[in-house]
């Protein structure tokens, strides 16, 4: 049986980044290939024909020399997958290890590339996948290669959540909660670039008013001094609107599946997705639980509603139109099942992490074949 290298960001996280989480899924869903992830020493074992690969140790120069060694060693591997997205500098240096290696690559661009990058310049491999049909247009209009659309996949579980019991567990672990039968309106996306936690949290002063009993958590890392400093902004606004003591900023969440099952709707209002995934994953993953989402129209996250329901729609950074489309789901407590089994049903028909992978692996005979 072939195997396949799949080589994520040398410092992305095992667990909170999204292609990092996107590879590991591959990896562990895959029957056709066996799979070699590059990881961390300390990551954590995957299920199935996976062996970690533990080079990204030490230093960033460290973790990167050793990648790109293992990649002109070829790894005993047949085909080489890189998931990151391109800048000119990594691309040039992966273009040379992969020339030196030779082995059929594909590469997975997560998301759109900045708008000040030509992207028919981040081209290199023999295969190119993007994740949504806008970015695929975006390299097109290039004049590039039109690259292959594989949507992420997410494991879906076999039930729906319970949100009762998702919110005892995390009543459990946190009793400064109290989140009672309150509604819960949850904010699981980016500080760094978007301007979606903002947009939550002006939409919250505004939702306040109508719906007292409305509470709002964000879940976001703060892992850059701006995004620090965003989140300080949020939690200066929730004070001047008068909703301090409604706001969650519960950071990293160790029990993720629980904290996106508990709440009743998942809100994605960002204007941007660079350095993201296309359709973030834990979107996906609350959609899976069967949890209403409301995004913004940003043109991956738009691709939603034309492929299910139980998926709402608002304009990009406009707290009003965003405070009265929660208003409106806050004041039909009726149709958060439906909406919700909808969503659920979007994701098993378009975003499987089973059917992701038969396409990658479809993928992937094609290059070893070609």
């Amino acid at each position: 049986m072939d195997t396949v290298m799949l080589v994520t960001p040398p410092g992305a996280s095992t667990r909170l980044s999204g292609t990092s989480v996107l590879a590991r899924s591959l990896a562990t869903h895959g029957d056709a290939f066996q799979y070699r992830v590059l990881s961390p020493p300390d990551a954590p074992a995957l299920a199935g024909p996976v062996a970690l690969d533990p080079v990204y140790r030490g230093g960033s120069l460290a973790r990167s020399a050793r990648m790109l060694g293992r990649v002109v060693s070829g790894g005993g591997s047949a085909v080489h997958h890189y998931f990151f997205a391109p800048h000119p500098k990594a691309v040039r240096l992966v273009r040379a290890a992969s020339v030196l290696a030779r082995r059929p690559t594909v590469h997975t661009i997560p998301s759109a590339p900045a708008t000040e990058l030509n992207p028919a310049l981040l081209l290199f491999a023999d295969r190119t996948v993007v994740m949504s049909e806008s970015t695929a247009l975006t390299f097109a209009s290039s004049g590039a290669p039109t690259p292959t659309v594989i949507r992420p996949g997410t494991p879906v579980p076999e039930a729906p959540g319970d949100p009762r019991a998702a919110r005892e567990r995390l009543v459990a672990a946190d009793p400064t909660l109290g989140w009672g039968q309150d509604p819960v309106l949850l904010y699981p996306g980016d500080l760094s670039f978007s301007d979606g936690a903002l947009t939550f949290i002006e939409a919250a002063g505004q939702l306040a008013k109508e719906h007292p009993t409305a509470r709002f958590a964000l879940a976001c890392r703060a892992k850059t001094p701006h995004a620090a400093q965003v989140l300080e902004e949020v939690n200066r606004r929730a004070g001047q609107l008068g909703i301090a003591d409604r706001v969650h900023a519960l950071g990293v969440v160790a029990d993720m599946a629980s904290l996106l099952a508990a709440v009743d709707v998942v809100v994605m209002p960002v204007d941007t997705l660079y350095a993201k995934v296309d359709v973030p994953l834990v979107l996906l993953e609350a959609m899976a639980l069967g949890t209403p989402a409301v995004v913004s129209d940003l043109p991956p996250l738009a691709e939603l509603p034309i492929l299910g329901d139980g998926v709402l729609q608002v304009p990009r950074s406009d707290p009003r139109a965003l405070a009265q489309r929660l208003s409106a789901l806050l004041a039909d407590p009726s149709s958060w099942a439906p909406l919700g089994a909808a969503a659920r049903r979007l994701v098993i028909d378009h975003f499987d992490a089973s059917a992701m992978t038969e396409q990658y692996e479809r993928l992937y005979r094609e290059v070893l074949d070609a």
